[in-house]
């Protein structure tokens, strides 16, 4: 069997069970329900309209800023071991990479979205002169 991505080495695992503010790392109704979650998505929305308008350089700047938001609020990012069925901390790297998923979650609809809004400010600069 090999090593879950991002689990630290098997000596240094760190099995623990899942708090209000924690983010955990998978699929279905109990990672969607889990209150952490939740308080995650809602960092994310915030987030959205400015990472996908983002360089790459940045897009890493605000993923790696939500992750640090979440650890600062008490969370930590768990992904249940597929070996022992507990749940283990994964290292920022991981926690990044959830992020910056989360984050690209609906970026066709945004992109158009940022795009209509900016044509129908471009009209209205035409029609008034002016950029209010």
């Amino acid at each position: 069997l090999t090593p879950l991505q991002g689990a630290p080495p098997k000596h240094d695992v760190e099995y623990t069970v899942p708090l209000p503010n924690d983010v955990l790392l998978g699929r279905g109704k109990t990672t969607c329900a889990h209150e952490g979650n939740r308080q995650f998505l809602e960092l994310v929305s915030t987030k959205k309209e400015t990472y996908v308008s983002s360089t790459k350089k940045h897009k890493k700047v605000i993923a790696k800023a939500l992750v640090q938001q979440v650890k600062d609020m008490g969370g930590r990012f768990l992904q249940k071991s597929p070996l022992t069925g507990m749940w283990l901390v994964v290292d920022d790297g991981l926690a990044r990479d959830k992020t910056s998923r989360a984050l690209r979650d609906g970026a066709p609809a945004i992109r158009k979205n940022l795009e209509q809004k900016n044509e129908a400010a471009q009209a209205l600069f035409a029609l008034t002169g002016t950029n209010e």
